[in-house]
């Protein structure tokens, strides 16, 4: 098997990334203040030798009960180690009687929870397979222009939780998925969507790139605006995934990418655009409820801005933009950057069975054992 080499790598940052994307998080029983931990360890990676999904982009990865599933448009591909990888076609192409969307079924974002895998595609529809019968896949029936749970095209890059702006999360034994800046949430695995309700108004994102959820409710964090516009970082909470809450008054200037839950506070990233110097500053904030935040690294020049993704497994936090990862004890204090040789980065990461597993672009890999 190939390894991914790790070599010391020092960027000059000048162009924001155009793809991001979040892991699934692993709750630590003991998490280390903010602040007090070491830059951590690099983490050595292992190309899959028979990548069965092929060269292209795939797009998400979840790791269930007993199974990591990575999704690339129609096609799946699951593993019990993350090692060795077996491809199912799901079998959702075909069959949509909807008027003004393509007969297709274009999978991007994954969640697991009760047994059950949801999966989202381009067009805002869903689908569901049962981690034990993971061959056999229904799609949630669609019915007028909107629900599915979603109509109509998604919009923007490839950003938020691992998808064309369009994602889906597990949180309170229900399904929340996002698209466009719209929350809508599905009890019944995926079957039928509810919307969200707002407090004070509607949905204030433009994009949502990043939803992630704790102990005791949901975060989501995104842009009201374009990328770089100044002000427009955007931060909601809902108890229960089902009524949602702009947050006011957080210290976040500029665009949110990455959000973790280490099982004691919520950490974020903040990228700031300079119009000046045309370059991209990053911050790390914490928060232990979802809805206070404080900035504990002002000047995070060892954090990648316009991270991609932020993972957490095994002690070790994970982030990275393209090729280019960094590594943290804490999340907090990250360490120099290192270089997945012939590898244009990962979208997603998710932890289980002691590793993480990563995709992207043409990727599929597996970290050393992280316990």
């Amino acid at each position: 098997m190939a390894k991914i080499k790790l070599l010391s790598l020092w960027v000059l940052w000048g162009v924001f990334p155009t793809v991001f994307a979040s892991t699934a998080c692993e709750d630590v029983d003991n998490p280390t203040p903010p602040g007090s931990g070491n830059s951590g360890k690099a983490v050595l990676w292992t190309k899959v030798a028979n990548n069965p999904l092929g060269g292209g982009s795939i797009h998400d990865v979840a790791r269930g009960d007993t199974y990591f599933v990575a999704v690339s448009g129609n096609d799946i591909a699951y593993s019990e180690k993350g090692f060795s990888w077996t491809k199912l076609a799901t079998g959702l192409s075909g069959g949509w009687v909807y008027e003004g969307l393509p007969n297709t079924f274009e999978g991007y974002s994954i969640a697991y929870g009760n047994g059950v895998f949801v999966m989202m595609d381009f067009y805002g529809a869903a689908a569901y397979a049962n981690e034990n019968a993971l061959s056999t896949w229904t799609k949630a029936p669609r019915v007028g222009a909107d629900s599915q749970p979603f109509s109509g095209q998604t919009v923007g890059t490839h950003l938020g939780v691992s998808g064309f702006n369009i994602g889906v999360r597990f949180c309170n034994n229900l399904f929340i998925a996002h698209q466009n800046g719209k929350i809508k949430y599905s009890a019944d695995k995926g079957l039928s969507w509810n919307d969200a309700l707002w407090t004070g108004g509607g949905s204030p994102f433009k994009i949502i790139s990043n939803m992630v959820c704790s102990k005791s409710g949901v975060v989501a964090v995104g842009s009201s605006t374009s990328l770089k516009s100044k002000g427009s970082g955007r931060v909601a909470y809902s108890d229960d995934g089902r009524t949602w809450s702009e947050l006011k008054g957080h210290p976040f200037v500029g665009f949110i990418p990455a959000l973790v839950w280490n099982g004691d506070m919520f950490i974020a990233f903040e990228n700031a655009y300079d119009d000046e110097t045309s370059q991209w500053s990053a911050r790390v904030a914490v928060s232990r409820n979802g809805t206070v935040w404080e900035v504990v690294n002002e000047h995070a020049g060892s954090i990648p801005p316009g991270a991609w993704y932020l993972g957490l497994g095994g002690g070790q936090y994970v982030s990275g933009y393209g090729h280019v990862m960094r590594y943290s004890d804490d999340g907090i204090v990250w360490g120099g950057e290192y270089e997945l040789e012939d590898s244009n980065g990962f979208y997603s990461l998710a932890y289980g069975d002691k590793r993480f597993v990563g995709v992207g672009l043409g990727v599929l890999a597996y970290s050393e054992d992280m316990e």
